[in-house]
């Protein structure tokens, strides 16, 4: 692989000598389907505007929020000695509340009367743990 295109972007930057390239020995983003519905406790929901190209084919639309994503109680959370899914990735299970990408989008004034978590993926670097939860309903 020629690496000399990134290597010039990293010096556009002046971040060339944080940078370093290594091989990947395993995947760098592992999912997780739980194998039981697991409930959330929706505190919020993370809503967008309808689309604009949406909007002319349909008008109808116009004024529609979507809800794309919820705010959670973590469904993981280490509490009173409870232990998480050994699947859960370590440290998650210290957060309080999740933003958790939502699987089914739909209209902000048609609410679902329940939600669960659908999956979990995850990816580490040498500094963090990237943490996407979707939930779906």
């Amino acid at each position: 692989m020629d690496f000399q295109p990134i290597r010039h972007l990293f010096e556009q930057f002046d971040a060339a000598e944080f940078s370093y390239f290594r091989p990947l020995s395993s995947s760098a983003v592992i999912r997780h389907h739980p194998e039981e519905k697991v409930p959330l406790e929706v505190l919020g929901y993370v809503v967008s505007h309808s689309d604009l190209d949406q909007e002319e084919a349909h008008p109808e639309l116009a004024a529609t929020e979507w809800v794309t994503g919820l705010v959670v109680r973590n469904p993981h959370r280490a509490e009173d000695g409870r232990r998480p899914s050994e699947e859960w990735p370590g440290r998650v299970e210290e957060s309080e509340l999740l933003v958790c990408a939502l699987r089914s989008h739909h209209p902000l004034d048609e609410p679902r009367e329940a939600y669960h978590l659908f999956l979990w993926e995850y990816a580490r670097t040498s500094d963090a743990l990237a943490l996407r939860p979707v939930a779906d309903w």
